[in-house]
């Protein structure tokens, strides 16, 4: 009876280890499951955002020949143009746990996004100053470019983990 008494206190310690341990697991996931949330939703609420500005950008009549303030103001042209933005969303889908897929899609967004403001002759520099569109030919072009960038933003958006 002695013997058995030390083993099964053994064994009871064995089993609170295990149990603990479980525990431990399951609260360490539930965390990894919250940051991915946290993530998520800042990575959609970015996209969303970008994707309606580029929208609205999409949505002028052709016979418009500037683009007001209203669209983006004097920061966001040239932060949209900088090629770090794109480097930030791509940490967010990590964070995310997005795969590579979704890392290569908002890439080649930022590439069509790059692309179709390399195609504007100038982006506004101060506050007074509009932005001069390019030849009806042209704008095709450009509102292709767009209008891909928007489908690969969206992609990116529609697949966020919550």
């Amino acid at each position: 009876m002695q013997e058995i008494l030390p083993l099964a206190g053994i064994v009871v310690v064995l089993v609170l280890i295990a149990v603990l341990a479980f525990h431990v697991k399951k609260q360490r996931d539930n965390h990894v499951q919250l940051f991915v949330y946290m993530y998520g939703t800042i990575l959609e609420g970015r996209l969303r955002n970008l994707i309606v500005c580029l929208e609205d950008m999409l949505d002028m009549p052709d016979g418009v020949e500037t683009v007001s303030e209203t669209v983006f103001s004097r920061v966001e042209w040239h932060r949209i143009a900088d090629r770090s933005l794109c480097g930030e969303f791509v940490m967010l889908a990590e964070q995310n746990a997005l795969g590579s897929r979704a890392k290569k899609t908002l890439e080649h967004g930022f590439d069509c996004l790059s692309r179709a403001l390399a195609m504007m002759p100038d982006l506004p520099r101060d506050r007074e100053e509009s932005v001069r569109f390019m030849r009806p030919a042209d704008r095709q072009q450009w509102r292709k470019l767009l209008s891909e960038s928007i489908r690969s933003f969206e992609a990116v958006r529609r697949n966020t983990v919550f």
